[in-house]
């Protein structure tokens, strides 16, 4: 993905059509100031765990962890997220995804099927919207050599695919024995035409929850480190039954509709979802 040569507050027509179309848009959005600021939050959050894994410890911490909060609120961020979703959109979740060398990557997912959110009442949403938007804000450089993302522009467009759980080695460290994948008889890349998420350090995408995705390894000696934001629209809904301690916090607008409690205090402590 090619981004623009300056840093963007709005989109414009063609690149939110650009979003409907490829399921895919992205941009710088940092100072060389705030790319350093954004690294020494990701320090911080590090040093608040205890050297624990960040991608195991981070998943909808942005309460306890603030300065994943401070990233998530950038206002040229939440401009953009404004543009594809609406006026009002609340922010559900963060997760720090750190690739260090040697990582084994992650399969190819979209990710909506791993989110208990669904709009309330679908025959009142745009039917091309996403349920959740995801911003992924670049801490270092991504790119081929280190594990940049790849993604098939367009796929969003064929609906939600069936996904199921394969054994995965290589990623103990993140408690995971397993990872959801789309099942190969639903897509196999070896017939699909891919394009890399290539951001350098302070840039950020912003993807469709049914964008079918995946990283390869990082065999170089460098980290990748993103932070995955997850926004919704105000009428979408978590399942409760899943997910029963979720809280949501309203970023912009109005909560006209209530299906989510929202906080506005951080904590102490670790998040629960369940």
């Amino acid at each position: 993905m090619r981004l623009t040569d300056a840093p963007l507050k709005r989109l414009n027509a063609a690149q939110i059509a650009q979003f409907f179309d490829a399921g895919l848009v992205a941009m710088p959005f940092a100072s060389p100031a705030e790319v350093e600021m954004n690294r020494q939050r990701i320090e911080d959050v590090s040093r608040r765990l205890g050297g624990a894994p960040l991608s195991a410890n981070t998943f909808c911490q942005e309460r306890y962890l603030s300065p994943l909060f401070e990233i998530a609120a950038h206002p040229a961020i939440l401009d953009v997220v404004e543009d594809i979703l609406g006026p009002d959109f609340y922010l559900w979740g963060t997760h720090v995804i750190s690739k260090g060398p040697g990582h084994v990557g992650y399969s190819w997912h979209q990710d909506r099927p791993h989110f208990p959110f669904r709009y309330a009442e679908p025959s009142r949403h745009p039917r091309e919207a996403p349920v959740t938007l995801t911003a992924w804000v670049a801490i270092d450089d991504a790119d081929i050599a280190n594990g940049a993302f790849a993604y098939v522009a367009g796929s969003h467009r064929g609906g939600e695919l069936e996904h199921e759980s394969v054994p995965v080695a290589g990623l103990e460290d993140e408690g995971i024995s397993e990872i959801s994948s789309i099942r190969t008889s639903a897509f196999d890349p070896r017939n699909a035409t891919t394009a890399y998420n290539e951001l350098p350090a302070g840039s950020v995408s912003f993807h469709h929850d049914l964008l079918v995705h995946g990283s390869g390894p990082n065999p170089s000696g460098r980290r990748r480190t993103g932070v995955s934001i997850h926004y919704a629209r105000t009428d979408v809904a978590c399942d409760r039954s899943v997910w029963p301690k979720l809280h949501v916090r309203l970023m912009r607008g109005i909560d006209r509709y209530g299906y989510n409690p929202l906080w506005a205090e951080f904590v102490d402590g670790p998040v629960e979802l369940g």
